[in-house]
């Protein structure tokens, strides 16, 4: 069986523990995920796993970008973004189940959130119900997967704070902007450590980024100059199903380019990926008419390679008729042997006349 890109050993392994047991009506189970970062070279990966709650309740009232919940008492603003943490809340039930937002302010029992150009009430896939739960979550942020002080950062720190050039011959981390449209995109923020001062941006020296936030399944591209690598272990709540990724289409005239990642405590086949339907009303990936002519592309990076800025090692199309191809093989269908694995950041190429849809991640159990 071939995974693509093993990032990481999960659960039942010597690197990790095993999966807790929990009451499974009110959480889910819990597991870690130790990331194998390689030296000398481009890292780009996700965190599969998710904070645990602090606060569960169930909708009272809805608004078209506010919450109020079965649950009270709550200090004003006590959810509000800080300088080291910041939360979120995912909707666990009901026809927006998977969705996720960013708490903006907070009352003794009702949310504000950064609902971005969606409603709560009016969204293309429903709408949130009285009833529905919603479960407060902290979101995971540079510190807390990378380090917080000297002792415990999983980068090399830079004596003092680089300028941008002087940035790339030292450990740093990059981000992407998901509402730009493009293929090939290239980074639009970085963060480094400085010893004795902490997470920085190279234009910003006074602003601690501590608590920049990584939302979820969001890609990091971890770029280390060292030659050893480093390792992160994450405990967390594995993801329940589904969980929603919204693959972004072209504007028209120019192909984009979406990072995506799987939900899901095991790699999962291309065929049971929800990405490609026979049925082309229903496929998320546009099939591909013919070998060279090729519509939407799943590309893959290779995390085992040194080397940074590197171009995909794999890339997949959906063959009209047949199903999942690699381009440049000559074996059949690829959907049953080629896997997804979790921590692993893929490229969806979505061609430029196609629009956004949203990949519903239904395969955990």
């Amino acid at each position: 069986m071939k995974h693509l890109l093993p990032l990481f050993v999960l659960f039942g392994t010597s690197w990790c523990l095993r999966v807790i047991a929990q009451d499974t009506v009110s959480s889910p189970p819990m597991g870690c995920v130790n990331l194998v970062l390689q030296g000398r070279a481009d890292n780009l990966i996700s965190i599969p796993l998710l904070q645990e709650p602090v606060a569960i309740g169930h909708v009272l009232v809805v608004t078209s970008t506010t919450v109020t919940l079965d649950t009270s008492g709550w200090t004003i603003n006590q959810y509000a973004p800080g300088a080291t943490q910041s939360f979120y809340a995912e909707i666990s039930t009901g026809q927006l189940k998977g969705l996720s937002y960013a708490v903006v302010s907070n009352t003794a029992d009702t949310l504000t959130l950064n609902t971005g150009s969606n409603k709560l009430t009016q969204h293309r896939l429903g709408a949130v119900a009285v009833g529905d739960t919603v479960r407060i979550r902290p979101a995971w942020t540079v510190g807390t997967i990378f380090g917080m002080s000297d002792s415990d950062v999983a980068l090399t720190p830079f004596p003092t704070l680089p300028t941008s050039l002087q940035a790339d011959s030292g450990d740093s981390l990059l981000f992407f902007d998901s509402t730009a449209v493009g293929i090939r995109k290239t980074p639009s923020a970085r963060l480094v450590y400085v010893q004795s001062t902490g997470w920085r941006a190279p234009s910003d020296g006074a602003t601690d980024q501590e608590g920049y936030v990584l939302p979820p399944l969001s890609p990091v591209l971890v770029r280390l100059h060292n030659s050893t690598g480093q390792e992160v272990v994450v405990l967390g709540d594995a993801y329940q199903a589904p969980a929603l990724l919204t693959l972004t289409g072209g504007n028209g005239t120019q192909a984009n380019d979406s990072f995506v990642a799987v939900a899901q405590s095991e790699p999962v086949s291309l065929n049971n990926s929800g990405l490609a339907n026979a049925d082309s009303t229903q496929s998320l990936v546009k099939a591909s008419s013919s070998t060279s002519q090729r519509e939407d592309l799943l590309l893959a990076f290779d995390p085992t390679r040194k080397g940074f800025e590197r171009p995909p090692e794999h890339i997949y199309f959906y063959l009209s008729g047949q199903g999942w191809e690699e381009v440049g093989s000559n074996s059949m269908t690829v959907g049953d042997n080629v896997f997804l694995d979790p921590a692993q950041i893929y490229v969806l190429r979505k061609r430029a006349t196609s629009t956004s849809t949203d990949w519903k991640q239904n395969f955990t159990p």
